[in-house]
């Protein structure tokens, strides 16, 4: 059973953030560089209080008349911090993505933020561990040769 530890050991721990007073289009600027589809958003303390992603942006943009690129993040971030365990397994983390219908989980550690999963993490996981089943199972059957 793979964990949430060994998807942050393959992806990286890097979890990249901004301040709720940064602009929006600075948080999107830092997604595109990244290609991540989410920052987590701290206090000007450091301290984490939510999350800022482009389907959240994409969904409140409708509710502001002027230009929503220079409004700060914390117009649109969601304030409910979701995080999983860092030994839980990736069973765990999707069944609480699929209740919380969220695409995104940050990992704790020993009370600490020790990186952020998402579901396409949990799927290339996923993928991996069928392929070397296959393989395992293609080796059991016709020895060292392949099909």
């Amino acid at each position: 059973m793979i964990t949430v530890k060994e998807i942050l050991e393959q992806k990286g721990r890097e979890c990249y953030s901004v301040t709720s007073n940064s602009y929006v289009l600075e948080a999107l600027k830092i997604m595109a560089d990244k290609n991540i589809g989410i920052l987590l958003v701290r206090s000007d303390s450091g301290n984490p209080i939510g999350m800022f992603s482009e389907r959240d942006f994409v969904r409140k943009i409708v509710n502001y008349k002027e230009t929503a690129l220079g409004r700060p993040v914390e117009d649109y971030m969601v304030k409910s911090l979701i995080s999983i365990n860092i030994e839980k397994s990736i069973q765990d983390a999707m069944k609480m993505m699929s209740e919380k219908h969220i695409r995104h989980l940050l990992v704790s550690e020993n009370k600490d933020i020790a990186g952020m999963i998402s579901m396409t993490d949990i799927i290339n996981a996923l993928v991996l561990e069928q392929d070397a089943t296959i393989r395992n199972l293609n080796n059991y059957i016709y020895g060292n040769t392949y099909w």
